[in-house]
């Protein structure tokens, strides 16, 4: 038997039989399913990670958007989808005919253990593991935190909002040395002046869910011209896809934190 645990309804999910054709609704877990070694039969349009395995994978609409038919007409015997990702009248629709596997990781830990679910439904479980381990074993490696730059993490513009304490994007940052200078929850709307009023030594642009790119980190530092704060783009699926880019993501942002280090 397969226990998965749900996060909408906070129970499990048992499978008796082990499940071969998977529709994958979010784009983090395919990547790393994929990786593991797992087979989808098919995945979202932005579902885009690793590009030369989800190429050959029909593509069934959005996160939030997906046709329902074209996912029921695939015959999957398990689904798997995210709370923040999908809609919950989608998960509860497609539940009534297919199981389906919502997750909902929020901190590193929480991120590994829905990888080590995830490996239940690998056949080469072995290979599973080991991508797991490289990914555990990096997370055990000493890590110098003696300097822990203070961090804001845009996620939109117009209007700005942010990064709040209790998100993924947070808990990556803190786990890479940092310290989120965002207090509210989830993504408050805020405007950038009150932002910079709170004195981060670095705000992160990512390039999701907001597209970010060179000219806003121009236009941004010309705001902080006076101010010893530096503006950074930064790859988007490393900050918000939770798996095995975590270490990835931690890489670049400790790299980035020494930056800041120097510059000050």
């Amino acid at each position: 038997m397969i226990v998965l645990q749900q996060s909408f309804h906070d129970e499990e999910l048992l499978l008796n039989a082990f499940p071969k054709r998977i529709v994958s609704l979010v784009p983090s877990m395919s990547e790393s399913f994929l990786h593991m070694g797992g087979l989808l039969v098919g995945r979202t349009s932005f579902c885009i990670e690793p590009k030369s395995m989800v190429a050959s994978i029909p593509a069934v609409g959005g996160t939030k958007t997906p046709s329902l038919s074209k996912i029921l007409a695939l015959k999957p015997d398990l689904i798997l989808a995210n709370q923040e990702e999908n809609l919950r009248e989608h998960v509860e629709t497609l539940s009534k005919d297919v199981p389906v596997w919502v997750s909902f990781p929020q901190t590193v830990s929480e991120s590994l253990a829905v990888l080590h679910q995830m490996k239940q439904l690998v056949q080469n479980r072995q290979h599973a593991q080991e991508r797991i381990a490289e990914l555990e074993d990096f997370l055990t490696m000493r890590k110098d935190h003696s300097f822990r730059p203070k961090v804001a993490v845009a996620i939109w513009k117009n209007p700005w909002m942010f990064a709040g304490k209790d998100t993924y994007i947070s808990h990556v940052v803190e786990a890479s040395g940092g310290e989120t200078v965002i207090q509210e929850r989830r993504y408050p709307t805020m405007d950038i002046e009150d932002c910079l009023s709170l004195e981060p030594d670095l705000v992160i642009l990512p390039s999701e869910p907001y597209a970010f790119g060179h000219q806003d980190q121009i236009e941004l530092q010309q705001v902080c011209a006076d101010r010893q704060i530096n503006v950074a783009c930064f790859c988007g699926e490393d900050l918000t896809w939770p798996g095995l880019r975590l270490a990835n993501a931690m890489r670049s942002l400790q790299t980035l934190f020494v930056s800041c280090r120097s510059s000050g």
